[in-house]
């Protein structure tokens, strides 16, 4: 092999080398079908998070029940509905009025539930739905 062929030997190898390091890199393969999780699979935490918030929520009408159990020695049942309409009239976006006024109803009508009676109450007339805000 004569110089000049070794010369445009090196250099064709050299610009073999550059062309394949200058390449921009292939593309990563597409993830499989199934390793991708489906809309359902991802909205299921915002349901479960969505179902303890309604919980929640059952919870604190069951405590605002045993509140106006505390307070019914002290206060009469239309002093309790008025506090119920001037909340509903302060508060923007409260929608569990009728609960409140029906809460405090049945707690001057049944004078001898106790604490655990009136948060049961409570709890259960909201998770039948009556009480359970509509969630964003």
């Amino acid at each position: 092999m004569s110089q000049r062929h070794r010369r445009w030997l090196s250099v064709l190898g050299l610009l073999a080398g550059l062309q394949v390091g200058c390449q921009a890199p292939a593309p990563p393969p597409a993830p499989p079908r199934d390793a991708m999780p489906s809309l359902h699979t991802m909205d299921q935490p915002m349901e479960r998070e969505h179902a303890l918030l309604a919980d929640l929520l059952c919870m604190l009408t069951g405590m605002v029940a045993v509140t106006m159990l505390d307070n019914r020695d002290t206060m009469t049942l239309d002093m309790q509905l008025a506090m119920v309409d001037r909340i509903m009239q302060e508060t923007p976006g409260v929608t569990n009025g009728q609960v409140l006024r029906q809460l405090a109803r049945a707690v001057y009508t049944h004078p001898t539930w106790t604490r655990v009676d009136t948060w049961h109450y409570g709890v259960e007339l909201c998770r039948q739905g009556s009480a359970r805000p509509a969630l964003p």
